[in-house]
C-alpha cells in the first residue's frame, strides 16, 4: 500500500460512531490529518506522537541498557534499526534507531526473560491495539516467523497496513476477530485498559493464548486484567503506576 492508496482508503471509511471518547476523537483527528497532510510524514503528526511514539523519554535509556546487557545485543540491534517510513524522530545520540522501537523491543525482552521463551519459537501472535505497527516490525526483525495478526480500529488498521508494507513486514491487520484464536502470544500493551470491559471481554472470549504480554496503567485495572487473563501483575520499575501482565 502506498500513500495515495492509503488516502483513498480513508475516504471510503464508514462514518465514525457518535460520542467523544478519547479514541473516537483520535480517530477523527487521524482522518483530518490524512485528508490534508502527507501520510509519508505521519510520525510527525501530533495525534501519533501524543499517543504512540515515546521519542527520547527519560526511561528509554534504562530500556536501551537492558537490551544492551541482555546477552543478545546483535539480535535486538537488528530489531530496533529504524526505517525512514513516516519520518520518525531518531535518538539524538544514536541516530539509527528511535525511542519507540527500543520501547517495543524492551517489552518483548521482558516477556522472554519472565517466561524463559523466545518469540522465535512461536507460531502465532495476536496483538490488540497495534499502534502504527511498530511492535509487529520489531517482532519480525527479532526473529518471529509465524503469523502476526493485529486487531484495531479501521483508521489505525489502515495505517498499520501502509507502514508495515512500506517496511517490508508481513502482518494481517484487521478490525475484528473472526472465530476463535489460540495464539502462542497475546500482546495487549495498554490497549485493554483503554477500552470498556464489554469490548475487552469480546476479545478475551475469542482469544485463548498460551502466552500473554499485556500492561495496564493503574493497579485496579491491572488486578482486574490479571484475573481475567490468569496472570500476575508486575509493576514496571521505571514506569511507576504501570504494570505488566506476563505469562
Amino acid at each position: 500500500m502506498d500513500a495515495d492508496e492509503l488516502k483513498a482508503a480513508f475516504t471510503n471509511l464508514a462514518p465514525l460512531p457518535d460520542g467523544d471518547s478519547f479514541w473516537t476523537l483520535r480517530r477523527a483527528e487521524l482522518r483530518a490529518r490524512m485528508a490534508s497532510d502527507d501520510p509519508s510524514e505521519f510520525l510527525t503528526w501530533s495525534t501519533i506522537i501524543s499517543t504512540m511514539f515515546v521519542g527520547d523519554a527519560p526511561y528509554i535509556r534504562d530500556e536501551w541498557d537492558a537490551l544492551l546487557e541482555s546477552g543478545e545485543w546483535e539480535r535486538w540491534k537488528q530489531a530496533i534499526a529504524e526505517d525512514d517510513v513516516g519520518r520518525p524522530a531518531r535518538l539524538p545520540d544514536v541516530d539509527w534507531t528511535s525511542g519507540n522501537l527500543i520501547h517495543q523491543a524492551y517489552h518483548l525482552l521482558r516477556w522472554e526473560q519472565h517466561t524463559g521463551q523466545r518469540i522465535t519459537s512461536l507460531k502465532s501472535i495476536v496483538e490488540i491495539g497495534g499502534g502504527y505497527g511498530a511492535m509487529a516490525k520489531v517482532a519480525r526483525r527479532a526473529g518471529f516467523g509465524g503469523k502476526y495478526l493485529i486487531v484495531d480500529t479501521p483508521e489505525f488498521s489502515l495505517l498499520q497496513k501502509y507502514y508495515l508494507s512500506q517496511c517490508g513486514v508481513e502482518a494481517d491487520c484487521r478490525t475484528q476477530i473472526v472465530g476463535r484464536r489460540s495464539p502462542g502470544l497475546l500482546i495487549a500493551l495498554w490497549s485493554l485498559s483503554e477500552i470498556d470491559i464489554a469490548q475487552s471481554d469480546v476479545y478475551l472470549d475469542s482469544i485463548k493464548p498460551s502466552g500473554v504480554l499485556a500492561s495496564a496503567n493503574s493497579v485496579e485495572i491491572a488486578i482486574d486484567l490479571a484475573s481475567r487473563l490468569k496472570t500476575n501483575q508486575i509493576e514496571i520499575d521505571h514506569l511507576p503506576g504501570n504494570f505488566y501482565l506476563l505469562q
